[in-house]
């Protein structure tokens, strides 16, 4: 994949980590349970983390890191809050957080998938991204 193209792919998904980040804040706002809370907190962390580590990525490769969501991006964002609006109850959050961890962890295993190409490093970054995705998901299923 050339030089130009690597740095699209990952700036669309250093996009989703900043929706990440922007939507688990809204949920940990709605939330009461102390075990909710921290579990939020960690995934924001997490989510944190990856930001600052793909963001170097793309600087190291000569790119400009995406700062927002985009577009497409704010409109998803802002279909999140409206559902989120009638949700007054920790059930109810969980629901919407699993539901969206189970999004980004199909989404995240698609732009592996669309994105073999990627060098290896990247590849390596990209599927560490994901396997905290599945391990927040599974520890979040196991509030339910």
């Amino acid at each position: 994949m050339d030089r130009k193209k690597t740095l699209q792919e990952m700036n669309k998904f250093l996009k989703g980590i900043h929706m990440g980040i922007s939507t688990f804040k809204d949920y940990l706002e709605k939330s009461e349970s102390r075990e909710l809370r921290r579990e939020l907190t960690s995934i924001i962390d997490s989510l944190k983390k990856h930001e600052k580590v793909i963001t170097k990525r793309i600087k190291e490769l000569g790119g400009n890191a995406s700062e927002s969501i985009g577009i497409i991006g704010s409109m998803g964002q802002i279909f999140e809050k409206i559902k989120l609006i009638t949700a007054d109850k920790d059930q109810e959050i969980l629901c919407h957080t699993i539901k969206y961890m189970e999004i980004e962890v199909k989404n995240g295993n698609k732009f592996i998938q669309d994105n073999q190409g990627l060098e290896e490093s990247l590849m390596k970054d990209v599927k560490c991204v994901v396997d905290e995705y599945c391990t927040h998901l599974k520890k979040l299923q196991q509030f339910w």
